[in-house]
């Protein structure tokens, strides 16, 4: 989440001290990505060599979130975060399939509305939920996603299900 305002408050301050509500420059589209794709490809790479040493072991574990199955919601200022996060779900696709063959299991943690510092208004669950996800991605059995917490009191495995599932013209509806 580090990407959502990368210039700090000029983007809300150029918007009259509201949230854009349409796209902002270019600029803010790269320094997003930077951080929550490029970053996320970087680190990876780095420790990729040592978890296929690890003989079968090693597990790769990214935290996404379940905007990269849903976008749109929010509105188009937050275009951005959202598609930074469907290209992660790419990324951790293809690092999963080809991985495996490595012996490293991928596995993409997606949380709904957390609660954090950043997001302490709309929180819904605790960080805990987070936690869980990830040390079972660390045992012998790990699944390829997980879909943690909820979304407005929905849990997230529901609404990436709906939202995977139903025809586009429906779920546009329910956004």
């Amino acid at each position: 989440n580090a990407g959502i305002n990368p210039e700090g408050d000029r983007i809300t301050q150029a918007a009259g001290g509201k949230t854009p509500t349409e796209l902002s420059e270019a600029s803010v589209a790269t320094a997003i990505f930077a951080t929550n794709v490029v970053g996320v490809a970087v680190t990876a790479r780095a420790f990729l060599p040592m978890l296929r040493e690890a003989g079968g072991a090693g597990r790769l574990i990214i935290i996404g979130s379940y905007f990269g199955t849903i976008a749109g919601a929010i509105g188009e200022g937050h275009a951005y975060y959202e598609a930074s996060k469907f290209a992660v779900e790419g990324l951790c696709d293809n690092l999963r399939r080809s991985e495996a063959k490595r012996g490293v299991a991928v596995s993409l943690v997606k949380p709904g509305n957390i609660s954090t510092a950043m997001n302490a208004v709309h929180g819904e669950d605790p960080p805990e939920v987070v936690l869980r996800a990830v040390r079972h991605a660390l045992g012998c059995r790990p699944r390829h996603r997980y879909h943690v917490g909820r979304v407005k009191g929905m849990g997230v495995w529901l609404l990436c299900w709906l939202f995977n599932h139903l025809p586009t013209w429906l779920t546009d509806r329910l956004l």
